[in-house]
């Protein structure tokens, strides 16, 4: 019993584990991520981004940033847990990312 366990249980380590991991979209490693509201003062909003993961801390950037790209955004000002708005900047004074 226990070698049947130990040979199942990194199976279901790893299957949990590739299940749950959003991947970057292209482009989506160039946005930024502030809750400096300056940051985002001159800059155009292009709309409201939700993570639909915001229990799962490793993903909910990823999510957020996947978004912004299909808002065509750069940096996300964040409003909340897991959810923030989405602008265009034509200047970005580096935000925290």
């Amino acid at each position: 019993m226990i070698q049947q366990l130990a040979r199942t249980l990194p199976i279901v380590v790893f299957v949990n584990l590739s299940i749950g991991c959003v991947s970057l979209a292209p482009g989506a490693d160039h946005v930024k991520m502030t809750s400096n509201a300056s940051d985002v003062a001159a800059c155009t909003a292009a709309g409201n981004v939700r993570s639909q993961n915001r229990n799962d801390v490793l993903n909910v950037d990823a999510d957020l940033k996947n978004q912004a790209v299909g808002l065509n955004a750069n940096v996300i000002f964040i409003t909340g847990t897991g959810e923030g708005v989405a602008y265009r900047c034509d200047k970005i004074a580096s935000p925290a990312t």
